[in-house]
């Protein structure tokens, strides 16, 4: 299998890339507390609660509270978004 090197253009995209690769490198349900917890920020954002520069912090923090789970089931996936949804608001 070839290797892959879209890393190198996601991390040279920000706060969001850093995070994107990092739910990719974690695995399990990181990618679902990614979404969730960017999909509240920017719902924040749009409502005029936070600024838009304060999007990347919001989902930083609920992906280093919410412990991702390896080999997840479709609860553990729901349950992941529904956590980081909770920390970001």
């Amino acid at each position: 299998m070839r290797e892959c090197s879209w890393n190198v253009a996601i991390i040279g995209a920000g706060p969001a890339g850093l995070a994107a690769a990092e739910a990719a490198k974690t695995g399990g349900t990181a990618g679902a507390i990614l979404n969730g917890a960017n999909e509240a920020a920017v719902g924040l954002f749009l409502e005029g609660k936070i600024g838009f520069l304060d999007i990347p912090a919001r989902v930083e923090k609920a992906m280093a509270q919410v412990k991702a789970v390896q080999n997840p089931t479709m609860q553990d996936i729901l349950n992941a978004d529904k956590a980081a949804r909770e920390i970001v608001l």
